[in-house]
C-alpha cells in the first residue's frame, strides 16, 4: 500500500468532512437574524409604551398597562428559553455526529496502522 495514495485518501476525507460540517459550524452560535431583531425591538417597544402608560394612568388602565407589560416580559422569556433550548439540542447532535465520525477515522487509523505493522513485518 503506497504511503502517498493513504494521504491523498485521508486529505480528501477530511476535505469532504469539512464540507459537511462547514455550514452547520458556520450557524453553530446566537448570530441574531433580521427576525429576531425586529422582534425584540417591538417587545421592547411595546413594553416601554405600557410601563410609561403606568405611570399616567391610575386605577384599571395602570393595572392593566402593567400587566400587559409583564406579560410581554414573560412571552419573551419564555421565548428565550426555547431557544436557548433548541441550541442545545442542535449543540448536542452537532458533537455527537463529530464523535462518531472521529471514532470512524480512529478505526481507519488503528486498521492503516496494522496493515504498516504487518507489512513491516514481512521479510524482504
Amino acid at each position: 500500500m503506497d504511503i502517498n495514495s493513504t494521504d491523498a485518501k485521508f486529505e480528501n476525507t477530511v476535505d469532504e468532512e469539512l464540507k459537511y460540517f462547514a455550514p452547520s459550524l458556520k450557524s453553530f452560535g446566537f448570530a441574531s437574524t433580521k427576525k429576531q431583531t425586529v422582534v425584540n425591538s417591538l417587545v421592547f417597544t411595546f413594553v416601554l409604551f405600557s410601563f410609561t402608560l403606568a405611570v399616567f394612568y391610575k386605577g384599571f388602565l395602570r393595572a392593566l398597562s402593567l400587566e400587559f407589560g409583564l406579560f410581554l416580559l414573560s412571552l419573551k422569556l419564555a421565548y428565550f428559553m426555547h431557544n436557548i433550548i433548541k441550541f442545545n439540542h442542535y449543540q448536542f447532535w452537532i458533537l455527537n455526529a463529530l464523535e462518531m465520525h472521529m471514532l470512524n477515522i480512529k478505526k481507519d487509523v488503528d486498521n492503516l496502522t496494522k496493515l504498516v505493522e504487518q507489512d513491516n513485518q514481512i521479510p524482504k
